[in-house]
C-alpha cells in the first residue's frame, strides 16, 4: 500500500514537472515570437544577395542570321554597309554576324536560321559552297549589288518588312553625368514627363569615388528621373582608361591613373555597384555598336541582354562566327540609319532617337518636337524585359518591374549615424519608441505568465506533500 502511494505521488510529481516544463517552453517560444514581431523595421540599402532562384527573361525568338559577303564589300564603304545590314537584322534576329565568303565553312551556313548572301554571281562561294549547304527555301536571301551596295541594303530592309511587323521607337537621353548642370537636367526630365515621353538615360560609368558625398545630389536627381519614366542604361567610356573626370572636376586639376585596373568587367561592376547601391537600376548597356565586336569588351557584353546604340558606328568591326556573336535585344540609333546615302532602318527594327543631355533646353526640345511632328510615338522602355549581371549579382526587368537578385528592387535612404530622432509634432511616439514600448509591454505580460506558472507549480507541489504526510 505504502509503495503504491509513493508511486502515485511520484507520478503526480512527474506530471507536475512535465506541466511546468511545457509551460516554460511555451512561454519562451511566445516571448521570442512576440519580440520578433514587435521589432521595428530599419532603413536599409538594397540587398545584394538572395537565395531565391533568378528566372531569366527569354531572348528574342528570331533565331540567328549570318551575312556571307564577297570582295566588293571588303572596303571602307563596304564595311559601313555591312554594319547597316547587321543593324537591320538585329531588329528581327537575336544574333547576327558576318563573314567573308572565302572563309565561310559549310557547317556555319547550316547552323544559321538565315543566310544573307552579299556577293556577285562570280564569287566562288556562291557557286561552290551554297549548293552544298542545301538550305531550305526561306533560309537564304540573295542581295543584288548591281545597283550598288546601298541598293542591296535597301533590298534587305524591304525583305524584313514583308512580315508587316512594326517595332517601337524610343527616346534616349545620352551622356548623363554628374558633370552636367543638374538643375538644367532636372528641367529636361520634368519636360519629358509633362509631355508623357518615357525615356532611356545613358549614364556615365562611375568606377572611382562612387560613394563620395559630393555625388549625393546627382544620385537623388537620377532617382527622381526614374520616377518620371527614365530607365537607366550603363554607358561606355572610350578606351576605359580616361582621366578621372569627377576628381578632376572637384579639384580643378586633371587626375590621371585613378583606377588600379583596365579590366572592363571590373570597372563596369564598380559602376553597377555605385548606381545600384544608391537606388538607380540600369536595365542594360549603351554605346556604339563597335563594342559588340571588340574582343576586350565581349566578356562584359555577354553579361547583359539589352544593348542600345547611344551613338553611331565609329568604324570598328570584325568577322565573327555566330557562336561568338552577342545575343540579346538590340535597339539601333535612328539618325545613324537615316543619314544621307544610308539605308533606313526597316519598320521591324526597334529604333532610338537620341538627344544629348548636355544640349541647351531649346535644342533639346526642338529635336524631340521635330520627331513628334513627324508622327513618332515614343514607347515605354520600362516594358522591355532585360537582364544584366555583375560579380554574382543580377538585375532583371520583367513586366515593368525591377528584380534585384530575385527580389523586388527598392532603396531606402539610410539614417545618418548618431543623429537623434526628433519626436513628432503631434506629441505621439516615434516609430522607434513605439517599437520599444511594444517590446516592454510584451515582456511585462510574459513575466506575469511565467510568475503565475511557477506559482501554480509550487502550490501543486505543496498540496502533494501535504497529502503524503496525511497518509
Amino acid at each position: 500500500m505504502s509503495s503504491a502511494v509513493q508511486a502515485g505521488g511520484a507520478g503526480r510529481r512527474s506530471a507536475g514537472f512535465k506541466r511546468c516544463g511545457l509551460v516554460a517552453r511555451f512561454t519562451l517560444t511566445l516571448l521570442l515570437l512576440m519580440a520578433a514581431a514587435a521589432a521595428p523595421a530599419s532603413a536599409a540599402t538594397p540587398v545584394f544577395r538572395s537565395e531565391r532562384p533568378l528566372a531569366q527573361t527569354g531572348q528574342p525568338t528570331g533565331g540567328e542570321a549570318l551575312i556571307v559577303y564577297g570582295r566588293e564589300w571588303n572596303s571602307e564603304d563596304g564595311r559601313e554597309r555591312l554594319m547597316e545590314l547587321y543593324r537591320m537584322l538585329r531588329g528581327s534576329y537575336s544574333a547576327a554576324s558576318f563573314i567573308r565568303g572565302g572563309d565561310a565553312q559549310l557547317e556555319q551556313l547550316k547552323e544559321a536560321d538565315l543566310v544573307v548572301v552579299a556577293g556577285g554571281a562570280e564569287e566562288p562561294f556562291r557557286r561552290e559552297l551554297l549548293p552544298q549547304a542545301g538550305l531550305a527555301e526561306g533560309r537564304t536571301l540573295l542581295l543584288d549589288t548591281a545597283d550598288g551596295l546601298g541598293a542591296a541594303a535597301r533590298q534587305l530592309g524591304g525583305w524584313l518588312d514583308e512580315g508587316g511587323r512594326t517595332a517601337p521607337a524610343y527616346a534616349l537621353l545620352s551622356g548623363v553625368s554628374p558633370l552636367l548642370d543638374l538643375e538644367e537636367l532636372e528641367r529636361k526630365s520634368a519636360w519629358l514627363h509633362e509631355r508623357g515621353i518615357p525615356f532611356w538615360m545613358e549614364l556615365r560609368p562611375l568606377f572611382t569615388g562612387g560613394d563620395s558625398p559630393s555625388l549625393d545630389g546627382y544620385y537623388e536627381l537620377l532617382r527622381r528621373m526614374q520616377e518620371r519614366g527614365g530607365v537607366p542604361l550603363l554607358g561606355p567610356l572610350g578606351g576605359w582608361t580616361p582621366p578621372d573626370e569627377w576628381s578632376s572636376y572637384l579639384s580643378g586639376n586633371e587626375v590621371t591613373g585613378a583606377t588600379d585596373t583596365d579590366d572592363v568587367s571590373v570597372l563596369s561592376a564598380r559602376s553597377m555597384y555605385a548606381y545600384v547601391s544608391h537606388g538607380i537600376y540600369p536595365a542594360g548597356l549603351a554605346g556604339p555598336p563597335d563594342l559588340l565586336f571588340d574582343p576586350e569588351w565581349s566578356a562584359l557584353a555577354s553579361t547583359a541582354d539589352l544593348f542600345v546604340e547611344g551613338t553611331g558606328w565609329k568604324g570598328y568591326s570584325r568577322d565573327l562566327e555566330l557562336a561568338e556573336a552577342w545575343r540579346g535585344r538590340y535597339a539601333a540609333l535612328a539618325p545613324a540609319a537615316g543619314a544621307e546615302g544610308a539605308a533606313s532602318l526597316p519598320q521591324s527594327s526597334s529604333r532610338v532617337f537620341a538627344v544629348e543631355a548636355g544640349w541647351t533646353m531649346e535644342e533639346f526640345q526642338a529635336a524631340l518636337e521635330t520627331e513628334m511632328e513627324r508622327g513618332v510615338a515614343f514607347a515605354d522602355p520600362a516594358a522591355v524585359d532585360s537582364r544584366i549581371e555583375w560579380e554574382e549579382q543580377s538585375l532583371v526587368r520583367r513586366d515593368g518591374q525591377a528584380l534585384l537578385n530575385g527580389s523586388v528592387a527598392f532603396w531606402t535612404a539610410p539614417e545618418p549615424p548618431g543623429q537623434s530622432v526628433a519626436p513628432p509634432a503631434d506629441g505621439k511616439l516615434t516609430t522607434v519608441n513605439r517599437g520599444v514600448q511594444s517590446v516592454l509591454s510584451v515582456l511585462l505580460v510574459v513575466s506575469v505568465i511565467v510568475v503565475g506558472a511557477f506559482t501554480a507549480a509550487f502550490v501543486a507541489g505543496r498540496q502533494i506533500n501535504r497529502r503524503k504526510h496525511l497518509r
